[in-house]
């Protein structure tokens, strides 16, 4: 089997040529106390605020990515471990790549199995939480079955009431 290479060029990164920058993100309680704050995320210097602060509290929070998205000498310094240019290569293609296609936002499609599982997981997890809304908020609510949803073409279990 022989595969072409399309999307890539041989000895260059899948972001290289791309412009980055060092964005910051923060999330505040109504009280004005701060919840969340990141500090110098590398972003592609097209993103808008909003897109570096959904990157950041999506993606940052979650438990050891925050940890290998600051500054590389940072990282080892926590882990104890050094993080190779090619560590440090794959995750910034991950978070560039992260949308999966172009119509979503997505400067550069995923090229590697990482980007593509990310990207595949960040789906699913949006389908998920799209449907347990539907489901939680149905208001047909003396049936175990949802309305029809014509967009979905179908409707949708939700349980009998003594699960």
């Amino acid at each position: 089997m022989r595969l072409e290479r399309r999307f890539t060029q041989a000895g260059k990164a899948p972001f290289e040529g791309m412009a980055f920058r060092a964005g910051d993100s923060e999330i505040r309680n109504p009280d004005g106390t701060i919840v969340f704050q990141q500090r110098g995320i590398e972003v592609p210097e097209a993103w808008s605020q909003v897109a570096t602060d959904v990157l950041a509290q999506k993606y940052f929070r979650r438990a050891g990515v925050a940890r290998r998205l600051k500054k590389v000498a940072e990282a080892e310094k926590l882990s104890g471990e050094p993080v190779s240019p090619e560590t440090v290569l794959r995750l910034k293609h991950m978070i560039v790549s992260h949308h999966g296609e172009y119509e979503f936002g997505s400067p550069k499609l995923p090229m590697t199995l990482e980007a593509v599982a990310l990207h595949q997981l960040d789906n699913l997890d949006a389908k998920l939480h799209a449907y347990h809304l539907l489901i939680r908020d149905d208001p047909n609510v003396d049936s175990p079955w949802t309305t029809y949803h014509a967009n979905l073409g179908r409707k949708f279990y939700k349980g009998s009431k003594s699960d």
